[in-house]
């Protein structure tokens, strides 16, 4: 299990009780290791880490409609031209990268990804309350 802390500083007393009451309900499980690390500033999966999940449950069924070698990649870029996050590079158009994506930006390629879920009529694809709690404090903190 990972408990990761990016809140702000009145938040920590309560991500400090919640480490605490997780770590005394393993102690009936047997042993265990607790590890505290600080993560590194830049670009960070979690802050993605929803927009990457749904690209992996489109996947198959991209490739297995359109018949080509087709992984998350395939869909993050599929999604990024067809909502126009892409610019032109001499006579091609190419999808930009997610470092410099906004939140705006980040919510308009969600919800691009959310059509071609509800295309292939797929179910449980919606970000979780943690993947869209990540992004805006990402984003949050960013602007500050």
């Amino acid at each position: 299990m990972k408990l990761i802390f990016t809140g702000q500083e009145a938040d920590k007393k309560n991500f400090c009780n919640q480490v605490y009451f997780e770590a005394v309900a393993f102690c009936g499980k047997g042993e265990f290791e607790v590890e505290f690390k600080k993560l590194a500033k830049g670009r960070t999966l979690y802050r993605n880490a929803g927009f990457w999940r749904i690209c992996t449950i489109l996947a198959p069924y991209v490739q297995e409609q359109y018949g080509e070698i087709c992984d998350k990649d395939f869909v993050s870029d599929m999604a990024k031209l067809s909502a126009g996050y892409s610019h032109k590079v001499g006579k091609q158009v190419v999808p930009k990268s997610l470092t410099k994506a906004t939140k705006d930006d980040m919510n308009i390629l969600i919800e691009k990804l959310y059509s071609i879920c509800e295309h292939f009529g797929l179910e449980d694809y919606e970000l979780t309350s943690e993947e869209t709690r990540a992004m805006i404090t990402h984003y949050e903190n960013a602007n500050r």
